[in-house]
């Protein structure tokens, strides 16, 4: 004789009406005809291409430093491919989108979600001289080399559809030359850019901005671009000058300080419409159609 103890039978009695309800729900869904869904997601604004005015990108490049700066400085966060692409405009506004190869920087935060990528992550027009020249074992995604990554995002736009008096001749051999043959020393271009810009906001933001850049590498030591004797040779820097580049802050200051003078002036520069196309390895690069 086989005694069945009091908690055996209230499981298997729990465990039939639970199959009957299944069996009820079961029922019920198949009288119901099938739904079908859609998802749709309204594209973002426009990217840094497309922009209309100096001011307009000027201004989203500032919100995007200012988005990126808060997230940095809240979770350590370092968003690694800054672009043209990945800056977009909307509604007279910046956003910084396009989180995938993000990183937690390791000052005490916890590690993001993206800790595994290696740390050679960007566009490579974009990305750092830092990144470019070092060896794979060697690098260490920091902060400073993201806020490069704004300068040369607002070069490029600068030597593609800014003011200047290149022609597309000179303007297609520069990318060549600085983004495809050499991109392990993206501080040359600026020097034939900043000299070729009409004097004013732009033109000071630009400069600003390449000094910063060739200070650090003049530190670092990791340059012998004739660049750095060009633009530090009349003006040493100042050891202030020395460690603010490495803060988002005095690069907000400075995008700020130029969104402002730039909405000051009735007749902002517009974007120039250029036609260029760059074939590095075979590849056709349409920058405007």
């Amino acid at each position: 004789m086989v005694q069945q103890h009091a908690w055996v039978e209230d499981s298997l009695q729990q465990n039939f009406a639970l199959q009957n309800r299944e069996s009820h729900i079961l029922l019920d869904c198949q009288k119901l005809k099938p739904i079908r869904e859609r998802i749709i997601h309204r594209q973002l604004g426009k990217h840094l291409h497309w922009f209309r005015t100096t001011f307009e990108v000027v201004n989203a490049m500032k919100d995007a430093l200012i988005a990126h700066r808060a997230l940095n400085e809240k979770a350590g966060i370092l968003h690694r491919d800054i672009s043209p692409t990945h800056v977009r405009i909307e509604h007279g506004e910046g956003v910084l989108v396009d989180w995938d190869d993000d990183y937690a920087d390791t000052k005490g935060w916890p590690k993001g979600v993206s800790e595994d990528l290696p740390a050679r992550v960007g566009t490579k027009e974009f990305m750092s001289k830092s990144l470019l020249s070092k060896r794979s074992e060697l690098l260490q995604p920091e902060l400073i080399d993201t806020l490069e990554s704004f300068f040369h995002t607002l070069g490029w736009l600068g030597l593609v559809w800014g003011d200047h008096k290149l022609d597309t001749l000179e303007i297609t051999m520069q990318i060549m030359r600085q983004y495809y043959i050499r991109p392990e020393s993206p501080l040359r271009w600026v020097n034939k850019l900043y000299s070729s810009l009409p004097p004013g906001p732009f033109w000071r933001l630009v400069f600003e901005l390449g000094r910063a850049v060739s200070i650090r590498y003049m530190v670092d030591q990791v340059s012998d671009d004739l660049l750095l004797v060009h633009i530090l040779q009349r003006t040493p820097p100042k050891p202030s000058e020395m460690k603010e580049w490495r803060d988002s802050e005095w690069m907000v200051e400075r995008f700020t300080k130029a969104a402002n003078a730039l909405s000051l002036i009735e007749v902002p520069t517009a974007r120039v419409q250029r036609y260029l196309i760059v074939r590095p390895d075979r590849e056709v690069l349409w920058f405007y159609i």
